[in-house]
């Protein structure tokens, strides 16, 4: 419109309709206030009214902001009539503010007919426009939307791509897989957020099998964002790359795959798939344990937590040794830190749980041939009977017979266990274990650092001082945090002849036979020098430290002359 145009319009040609609509439009858009009622009338108009409202928008819209117009489209909202369109889509024209994504909102009620106008608002609107039009298109724009939302995928805002992600992923077409998948690599985390929870409406098996390619892709983040899709996918498909993911070189991904594992399991519910196979996503959970680092192993704990208790009471049973060994350290660590909720609404072991584990761990200590696994089995039930209130006779008599297990470590371990149980039946059972005729039974034997000559101590043993009946030396044990006893030499060890150590023979200081072979002999000097390293008493004092100093240049040698023994008996 020329300036002319605007100062000396041609009265001539209007109508008195649309010089009548022209005054409502004014009023509405100019006046002090913004009267109610009067977008009734202006509708009323027809086409005239039309033509007369976009004039006004174009003469006097600016006067009081993108306020008043927002107003506007309110009144014209409240109207039910496909009479309002027109004017509706006139203000999705506003390139100002949030009017055109209020206009696009209140043209939704109209279904499919505003498909058009959601069209143009997505090429032409400003952000918030082109926002609303693509979640317009997403609920009411079917298959025609499609090739609109792709290239929305483009958009230069991060807040319309992901909007148009979540829009495809509602409409469900196979020919928006391809481009969510490439979203997954978009910079924005809320874009390959949106684009991962589209996915999973589609052909699970197909995008399963795409994703497989990202899972190689050089960049973490994208194996993460990967890995997380695959959760929202869920179900069988999903879980080989997930448990694949484990032993990825990257420990951000590791991270990522084990909360997958753990949220895989509303992909099988909502699959339909059998919720028992819940059970595969623990087993390799657990696998993992022992060797994640500690995020990992936290993630793992969390995991296990979502996919059921019962599932990893039932691994105690499993084939393998350090699936059970791990099964048994997870259920004692969070047996032992609460029972009940947790307040962020995870959860822990209930009352009826931790019985069910105390069964399933009595049951299992009777037939575990593994020392390490029933060391671990011992600890965890040790820590779940002290939780408990009412203490089952089941959980007690597997302790009670494991003060005379073959091991050591699992000797010592179910002493400590029984000493922290608070049970008039323990007392009483130690009372009678300590008595003259049976006191003997719960002795450790440790092995004299010096001599080798075993020596039976009673537990506890952490914080007190021994001496060798032999050699007498004097030495100190600690329990490290893997339950193994580590003996610390105090004194210098003679033997009753006064014969110093140092003239022992190589084969005793290594306690072998003299016929131990090359891998005999790195194996215990690999084991003592973990005991005896000067590192092991850095805290200590400086004859301490001299001590393992000395220790260690013993057991050097002593590697030095049976390696050169084995070289000449060849």
């Amino acid at each position: 419109m020329s300036i002319i145009e605007y100062i000396f319009p041609a009265k001539g040609h209007e109508s008195r309709r649309f010089r009548q609509a022209l005054a409502i439009s004014r009023q509405m858009l100019k006046g002090s206030t913004l009267p109610q009622g009067v977008a009734d009338t202006l509708v009323a108009t027809g086409n005239d009214g039309v033509a007369a409202f976009r004039l006004a928008l174009q003469r006097y819209g600016h006067a009081h902001g993108s306020q008043r117009r927002e107003g506007v489209v309110m009144q014209f909202s409240a109207i039910q009539s496909d009479t309002v369109i027109p004017y509706l889509a006139v203000l999705v024209e506003d390139a100002e503010g949030m009017v055109g994504s209020k206009a696009i909102t209140a043209l939704l009620p109209f279904g499919s007919r505003i498909m058009g106008i959601l069209f143009k608002g997505v090429e032409h609107g400003n952000r918030w426009t082109r926002s609303a039009a693509v979640r317009a298109l997403g609920t009411i724009g079917g298959a025609r939307a499609v090739p609109c939302l792709i290239a929305a995928l483009q958009d230069d805002e991060e807040h319309v791509r992901s909007e148009a992600a979540e829009a495809l992923g509602n409409i469900g077409d196979q020919q928006a897989t391809q481009p969510l998948l490439a979203s997954l690599t978009d910079p924005n985390w809320l874009v390959r957020e949106s684009a991962s929870s589209a996915l999973a409406a589609f052909d699970n098996h197909q995008i399963a099998e795409k994703l497989g390619l990202f899972l190689q892709d050089s960049n973490p983040a994208v194996r993460s964002q990967a890995l997380h899709t695959l959760s929202n996918i869920g179900g069988q498909i999903a879980l080989a790359p997930l448990v694949a993911a484990l032993d990825d070189s990257e420990l951000s991904v590791q991270w990522d795959a084990a909360d997958a594992l753990g949220n895989i399991w509303n992909g099988l519910a909502h699959n339909g798939e059998r919720i028992g196979e819940q059970a595969e996503a623990v087993v390799p959970l657990l696998a993992h344990f022992p060797s994640g680092d500690k995020i990992l192993r936290q993630r793992i704990v969390a995991s296990c937590q979502r996919l059921g208790v019962r599932h990893v009471i039932k691994a105690i049973g499993h084939p393998q040794p350090g699936i059970r060994a791990a099964a048994a350290e997870l259920i004692g660590q969070q047996a032992g830190q609460q029972v009940g909720s947790h307040p962020n609404g995870a959860a822990y072991f209930t009352e009826e749980q931790i019985a069910l584990a105390i069964t399933e761990h009595a049951s299992a200590l009777a037939k575990e041939p593994q020392h390490d696994v029933r060391m671990w089995l011992v600890i965890s039930l040790g820590q779940m009977l002290t939780r408990i209130a009412r203490i089952p006779e089941v959980g007690l008599i597997p302790l009670f017979f494991a003060i005379d297990d073959p091991s050591q470590v699992v000797r010592y371990h179910a002493q400590r266990a029984l000493d922290q149980i608070h049970d008039p039946r323990v007392e009483a059972w130690m009372r009678q274990r300590n008595t003259p005729a049976t006191r003997t039974a719960i002795k450790v034997q440790v092995p004299c650092p010096s001599c080798a000559q075993m020596q039976e101590l009673t537990p506890p043993l952490d914080g007190t001082r021994h001496r060798c009946g032999n050699c007498t030396l004097s030495f100190a044990i600690r329990t490290a945090g893997d339950g193994t006893l580590l003996v610390t030499p105090l004194t210098h060890a003679r033997n009753p002849n006064g014969e110093c150590h140092a003239q022992h023979p190589w084969y005793t200081i290594l306690q072998l036979k003299p016929d131990a072979d090359v891998n005999a002999i790195r194996t215990a000097f690999r084991h003592l020098i973990k005991q005896y390293h000067p590192d092991k008493v850095v805290g200590l004092g400086k004859e301490f430290q001299q001590l393992a100093e000395e220790k260690t240049q013993r057991l050097t040698a002593a590697l030095r002359r049976g390696l050169e023994a084995c070289a000449r008996r060849k």
